[in-house]
């Protein structure tokens, strides 16, 4: 942790804090130089040409079902998974300043872990066993910060893991990196003083999005193949759409949170994952009961995940849509995008009100 002087001024800290970062990526892992956003734009075909085969193999991957049954086969490593993820995820930080807290060499010893109980004695921890897992600054772990974009709050590292990290290690999950946010949190954009702005790896010359921009912006890298971001004016749902990914803002009770207004209840904010594929995020929720996270967050409810409600074939429902509240204007993209999903919706049955 780095020490600070009365005549510190919070650019010192800012800039002392992403010294401290960067010192944190593996040297073999620094770009230098960091191609320009004007001549390479798009940060993935320069991630794809840093990365071995193997390692472009397990991260190219965007279904976890199918990486998280190598992990429980034997067929393949926590370890060498959590690396893979975990060098793309720096190269993707360098390209699009998408995370906030490194901590690779906590992660790596938590897959060797892993590795070891599973090679002694042929179980697993958790659904999740071995699954490295990207998560938003707010939530906290134990031994790194939780600035949510704040200077004063840097050099505070949290004394132990909060409810959503406790969920995640509880499902066997490997958590390696914290994701980039808008100061506060309450803005569409990922931008704050200590960190910097957070942009789009198909376009760094675009944003992309918040307030969970970070775990967008990661996530659409393939620099996780599943991240935690927080909801509740669009957080997760907005750079979900700029990233071209898919996210679940769920039902407040559905998935644990932490919360930092005590008594802001009127409309609660969720926290919900971050994907390349739908497969992964029904996998995710209907898995996130056996932590039974409800033990650790009151206010989650001791529901399971009911797939049947979502299947072919399964009951009529009837749901609710706004593309224009009179307020707030979408763009016309979305706007058309929530019309085809109204008609596909109705041509398969449901109802639209």
């Amino acid at each position: 942790m780095t020490t600070t002087s009365a005549d510190t001024t919070y650019l010192d800290r800012c800039a002392q804090k992403r010294a401290d970062q960067h010192s944190l990526i593996p040297f073999e892992w620094r770009l230098d130089p960091i191609p320009s956003i004007e001549s390479e734009p798009n940060a993935l075909p320069i991630l794809r040409k840093l990365l071995s085969q193997r390692e472009l193999a397990l991260t190219e991957e965007t279904d976890i079902r199918v990486l998280l049954q190598k992990l429980s086969s034997g067929a393949l490593s926590s370890l060498e998974l959590t690396r893979a993820f975990a060098k793309r995820a720096a190269l993707a930080h360098q390209l699009t300043t998408c995370c906030t807290e490194v901590f690779f060499e906590e992660a790596f010893a938590v897959a060797q872990e892993l590795d070891k109980y599973f090679a002694t004695t042929g179980k697993t921890i958790g659904p999740l066993h071995g699954l490295p897992v990207s998560i938003k600054d707010l939530f906290s772990v134990k031994g790194v910060d939780t600035s949510i974009g704040w200077v004063g709050l840097t050099n505070k590292p949290a004394t132990a893991d909060k409810s959503v990290a406790r969920t995640l290690r509880r499902l066997g999950a490997v958590l390696y990196v914290k994701t980039n946010l808008p100061q506060s949190m309450m803005m569409s954009d990922s931008y704050n003083h200590v960190f910097g702005q957070c942009v789009n790896p198909f376009n760094r010359g675009l944003i992309s999005g918040g307030s969970s921009g970070g775990e967008g912006s990661l996530v659409a890298a393939r620099g996780s193949i599943l991240g935690i971001g927080t909801d509740l004016g669009g957080s997760i749902r907005i750079p979900a759409s700029l990233c071209g990914l898919y996210g679940l803002s769920p039902s407040p009770g559905r998935h644990p949170y932490e919360r930092g207004n005590p008594g802001q209840d009127i409309v609660r904010s969720v926290a919900g994952p971050m994907a390349c594929s739908l497969e992964t995020i029904e996998r995710y929720m209907e898995v996130l009961p056996d932590a039974r996270p409800w033990e650790i967050d009151q206010h989650v409810a001791p529901v399971p995940w009911r797939t049947n409600l979502a299947s072919p074939g399964a009951k009529c429902l009837r749901i609710g849509f706004v593309i224009d509240d009179g307020v707030v204007k979408v763009q016309p993209p979305i706007a058309r995008a929530m019309r085809e999903v109204i008609e596909a919706l109705k041509e398969s049955g449901h109802e639209g009100t």
